[in-house]
C-alpha cells in the first residue's frame, strides 16, 4: 500500500510500547513510544535510517509537568526544556551534543533556566534571555475569551 509517498507500514504494540515504521524516497522512518500510565510519562523517539532525529518526553511532576525535546537536524542539535504549572511555565533552548537524561518527575520548575535561551511566564509577567544574551521583560494581558 502506498500512502502519501510512503509504503510498507508496520505497526507494533506490546504492552506499553508502540511503534510505526514505513519507507519513502528518503529511507526508513520509525516512531516508537512508551507510556507509563502510573507515572503519567510518555517518551517518543523518531528515527530516520536508524539514526535518532527526535526524542521527546513529558512527565507529571509535583507542580504540573516537565517536558523535553532532543532534536538532531541539519541546523544543529538542540534541547528544548519545558516546565508548566497552571498558567505559569518556563521554556529553555540550548544547542547540545548529548541527549539529556530521561525525566524523573523530580525536575525543578526552574530547570529550563539553565539553557542558553529561556522564557518564563509567572503571574502574567514574561521574562527571558535570548541566545545573544539580550534580557527582556513585559506584562502579558490575557484576552477575556
Amino acid at each position: 500500500m502506498l500512502l502519501l509517498g510512503a509504503e510498507g507500514f508496520e505497526y507494533n504494540e506490546s504492552g506499553n510500547n508502540y511503534s510505526i515504521k514505513y519507507t519513502n524516497e528518503n529511507g526508513t522512518h520509525e516512531l516508537a513510544g512508551v507510556y507509563d500510565e502510573k507515572a503519567d510519562w510518555l517518551k517518543c523517539t523518531a528515527k530516520t535510517n536508524g539514526e535518532e532525529i527526535l526524542v521527546c518526553e513529558y512527565r507529571k511532576t509535583s507542580y504540573g509537568y516537565a517536558a523535553q525535546y532532543y532534536s538532531v537536524g541539519d541546523k544543529g542539535t538542540f534541547v528544548y526544556m519545558i516546565t508548566i504549572s497552571g498558567n505559569d511555565g518556563v521554556v529553555g533552548i540550548s544547542e547540545s551534543t548529548t541527549q539529556p537524561s530521561e525525566l524523573t518527575g523530580s525536575e525543578d520548575i526552574n530547570s529550563p533556566k539553565q539553557c542558553d535561551t529561556r522564557y518564563e511566564i509567572k503571574n502574567n509577567v514574561v521574562t527571558g534571555s535570548t541566545a545573544s544574551g539580550k534580557e527582556f521583560s513585559f506584562t502579558y494581558t490575557p484576552s477575556k475569551e
